[in-house]
């Protein structure tokens, strides 16, 4: 409703008498047919409200409220509701798209008229303007009179024509906070809020838990997290698919997904999503669909994937051209790439399913980063490459934010293979995703920042002070608010305001240094002699404690995590605790050894009174050695010492690290005595 509407109404509620059409077009200054049609509006929301707009020829207008208070009708003229009435065309026919792509029947044009508030003839204006405006050749309208309308096409296309326009219309930093809200904090931003009533016209669920318990299920079978913007967009294709399946639209023609592992975890989530809605048997094509759209969703926390960890098929196309990319990027920065075997499965993998995005045109949320231009290296000229490349090998074309995501994910894998100087103070920076923003950050901020060791980017939703504390993490940067933090936090807003971020970070830089000349903070990459000191009988007990653990199955991490806990605590109560602590510290994400294979799994925990370490080796189901190391919580400086040192050195001393990987539980404590003997 306009705003001439609403007071017109308020004439008529508040007059108490009868007016004529004269009287309202002069008191406005308008014509009596612009009077006419305010009227119909008015006639059609009094009658939601349980109002009459009674208009007597030659006698006038009167509002019957039928012993309800004018008053409380003048409230509801401005609810939240009243948002809908001010949409603008073509927000208004873009949703009036997505009302009938998720409503898969026949419609009238007075229900949509009363979903958004407007009058038939409006709606009959839209429908035009939507019938001209189609991306698919196959959609098209079908009007029956009498019965309504209805949209036909191909289902898969509809359901990513659906995609495509609620991720063009909606932010994700509107929608995320809905799934991912920060501690202690219930989204209520104006954004956020006419989001979810537009959701509740279009009768479309925006927290569904089962649904959400599904994609974490998919998560935990794929063996990687999701993105919050891939599972996010996940979520409302699976809303979008259970409801067209409910109502008889089936997707029957479709590409083969033929990795197993998708097929796989499509297969259990349709099972689970049409338990009791559909009876018979789904067409192949629909799991095949999903399969495909979990196949090309972007991976969340890839420093815990390794090769073959999932089975994603890649064309032996799709590997020449990734490696011709670190080529070419590496002639543009004048810098020889060198990605080892973990780094070139990933960045492989990420073409890969970048090209079958664009081949299927799989739509993706990209996040609200700001202006990033001049944080890319050669941004120009490396989007140049890719345009031309994409379009000459496989015929396809890509938009400005597909480019800049490919060119950021190569710069955070770039960053991962340098090593820096432990003496730099230790800096984590953070955002909504964790590959994005905050690998372009982190880029940004190790070129510009040299006192900074910028070690991890990561997503907003996996910060916790334990997290921060075990990886002695000194400074973040963060553009999201961050609940419960002790370590100082530099927040972030977009655009980045370069020299605001500089004053920040060396203002902070500033303070924690002379925090630590003055000892107040222990360093803990260059800790003196006299602190990494440790009484010996505290040693040779840790070294009798050193385990050495077979078990059946190495894939089965659950099962492992339980045959350690039984076998290094003192009952039953305090393994389950154990358990429960490897499996938290386990969902922050898996430590590895990426050079040789190597899983630690590691926590504090109140079950255990020592620090314990230990090797693990496998029946079957893995070929290589597990650590593990559990310390007590709290856990004494010293024990904590004792402990990373076997991280370090396994990375460090090639003795030590080749009696682990051997099977002589003999030649590990001799390493071990040889290792601590500095710290006695």
């Amino acid at each position: 409703m306009r705003e001439r509407q609403k007071k017109m109404l308020q004439l008529l509620l508040s007059s108490g008498t009868v007016l004529k059409i004269d009287d309202l077009a002069a008191a406005f200054s308008i014509g009596k047919r612009t009077v006419s049609r305010d009227l119909d509006v008015l006639e059609r929301w009094l009658s939601l409200k349980g109002g009459l707009l009674e208009r007597k020829p030659n006698s006038g207008i009167k509002v019957l409220t039928f012993g309800k208070d004018p008053e409380t009708l003048l409230e509801q003229l401005y609810t939240p509701e009243s948002y809908l009435e001010t949409l603008s065309p073509d927000l208004r026919q873009k949703l009036t798209l997505l009302y009938l792509i998720f409503n898969n029947r026949e419609i009238k044009i007075s229900e949509i008229a009363n979903t958004f508030f407007t009058s038939d003839t409006t709606v009959w204006n839209d429908l035009n303007q939507i019938e001209k405006g189609f991306s698919h050749p196959s959609f098209f309208l079908e009007r029956s009179k009498g019965v309504g309308l209805h949209l036909t096409g191909e289902e898969s296309a509809l359901r990513l024509e659906f995609l495509r326009i609620f991720s063009g219309l909606f932010s994700s930093r509107t929608i995320i906070p809905l799934f991912y809200p920060t501690e202690n904090e219930i989204p209520r931003s104006l954004e956020t809020n006419q989001f979810k009533l537009i959701m509740s016209r279009l009768k479309l669920d925006i927290r569904n838990d089962s649904i959400l318990d599904l994609i974490h299920s998919a998560s935990d079978r794929l063996g990687y997290s999701f993105t919050m913007s891939g599972e996010t967009l996940l979520f409302f294709y699976l809303q979008i698919t259970v409801h067209r399946i409910k109502s008889g639209a089936l997707i029957r023609k479709s590409e083969a997904c033929t990795d197993s592992g998708f097929l796989e975890a499509a297969g259990h989530i349709l099972d689970s999503l049409t338990e009791r809605i559909f009876s018979g048997r789904l067409p192949e094509a629909e799991t095949e669909f999903l399969g495909l759209f979990l196949k090309v969703l972007e991976t969340g926390d890839d420093t815990s994937s390794l090769p073959g960890k999932i089975a994603v098929e890649m064309s032996e196309e799709a590997k020449s051209f990734s490696q011709f990319l670190i080529k070419s990027f590496g002639d543009i920065d004048k810098e020889l790439y060198y990605l080892d075997d973990q780094m070139s499965f990933l960045f492989s993998r990420t073409v890969s399913t970048f090209i079958t995005r664009l081949q299927f045109n799989i739509p993706y949320w990209y996040g609200d980063w700001g202006h990033l231009e001049s944080g890319i290296l050669h941004k120009e000229e490396k989007e140049t490459v890719l345009r031309q490349e994409l379009e000459e090998r496989f015929g396809l074309k890509a938009d400005e934010r597909d480019l800049l995501t490919l060119l950021m994910y190569f710069q955070a894998l770039m960053i991962r293979q340098q090593n820096r100087p432990e003496h730099k103070l230790r800096c984590l920076v953070s955002c909504f995703e964790g590959i994005g923003l905050a690998a372009y950050l982190q880029s940004r901020l190790n070129r510009e920042f040299h006192e900074l060791d910028v070690v991890e980017a990561t997503a907003v939703y996996k910060i916790r002070q334990d997290y921060l504390d075990s990886n002695h993490i000194d400074l973040v940067l963060s553009t999201y608010p961050l609940d419960g933090i002790t370590t100082p936090v530099i927040s972030l807003s977009l655009p980045i305001n370069s020299e605001t971020l500089k004053m920040d970070i060396s203002r902070e830089v500033e303070r924690l240094h002379q925090i630590k000349e003055k000892g107040s903070v222990q360093s803990v990459s260059a800790p003196d002699n006299e602190a990494r000191k440790i009484d010996f009988t505290t040693l040779i007990g840790f070294i009798e404690r050193f385990r050495f653990i077979r078990c059946g199955n190495g894939n089965d991490l659950d099962a492992v995590i339980e045959t350690v806990s039984r076998d290094i605590t003192d009952s039953k109560k305090n393994a389950k605790l154990l358990v429960k602590d490897f499996q938290a510290r386990e969902a922050l994400g898996a430590l590895y050894f990426e050079e040789y294979g190597i899983r630690v799994i590691h926590c504090r925990s109140r079950a255990v009174k020592k620090p314990v370490a230990g090797v693990l080796s496998f029946d079957v189901g893995q070929a290589q050695k597990m650590i593990f190391l559990a310390a007590p919580s709290p856990c004494p400086d010293d024990e904590r010492i004792i402990l990373s040192e076997i991280t370090v050195s396994f990375m460090e001393n090639s003795g030590f690290r080749a009696s682990v990987l051997g099977d002589d539980p003999g030649r590990v404590r001799r390493a071990l005595m040889e290792i601590y003997k500095e710290f006695i």
